[in-house]
């Protein structure tokens, strides 16, 4: 058998098909880690977007509770009992509680005690306050006579020269109309059958 040649056994070879079958496979798996990924990460920014939503909603309850409620348009004070008088004819008020007491002087002093600015009276100095030249008043000068109404105010008597005291009543008092320099706020009242608005004097103005 010296011409029969030794035929060799070529076993089929899987290694190169074995290759592509593992490269497809970690190709594929690879895909799905990429997928899962990319879903995980879509998912979370999900979340984190519906956190912050939350977040700015907590924060804007938090803000809406801490805000003090708007103050209404016609808030009033509480009421005040106040003295209303008559100077000509123009109505001032003060608060009642620092009236001392009403004296009435003869029409025969009443030059001498209107030009002077502190004057006796009883037992105590009066620092005499003549509204009409504050308040550049223009009337006819009074020839009965003179009314002082004396008020007490941190020690010290002072003097308003009026013509009439009106009423005492009790009212708010309200931060508008006449409220300026010498008057701490206004008041509403009927006098003579009409609504007026009267200003309080801030006693420490004068």
């Amino acid at each position: 058998m010296d011409g029969m040649k030794e035929s060799k056994i070529i076993q089929p070879s899987f290694s190169k098909g074995k290759a592509i079958e593992k490269t497809e496979i970690s190709i594929s798996g690879e895909k799905k880690i990429e997928d899962m990924s990319n879903k995980i990460s879509l998912f979370m920014t999900k979340v984190e977007d519906i956190f912050g939503t939350m977040k700015q909603q907590i924060s804007r309850l938090e803000e809406t509770a801490h805000k003090s409620p708007a103050p209404s348009l016609e808030v009033r004070s509480k009421p005040v009992n106040v003295t209303i008088f008559r100077v000509d004819e123009k109505l001032f008020a003060v608060e009642s509680e620092k009236v001392f007491k009403l004296f009435k002087v003869p029409n025969t002093f009443q030059k001498r005690y209107s030009n002077q600015e502190k004057i006796r009276l009883r037992d105590f100095e009066v620092k005499m306050i003549n509204l009409k030249k504050i308040f550049a008043i223009r009337g006819r000068e009074s020839k009965g006579e003179m009314k002082i109404l004396a008020v007490k105010d941190n020690g010290e008597y002072k003097g308003f020269m009026v013509d009439q005291v009106v009423k005492k009543i009790s009212a708010p008092s309200e931060k508008k109309g006449e409220v300026g320099e010498y008057f701490s706020g206004v008041i509403h009242s009927t006098v003579e059958e009409q609504s007026v608005e009267i200003p309080i004097l801030d006693l420490k103005k004068f």
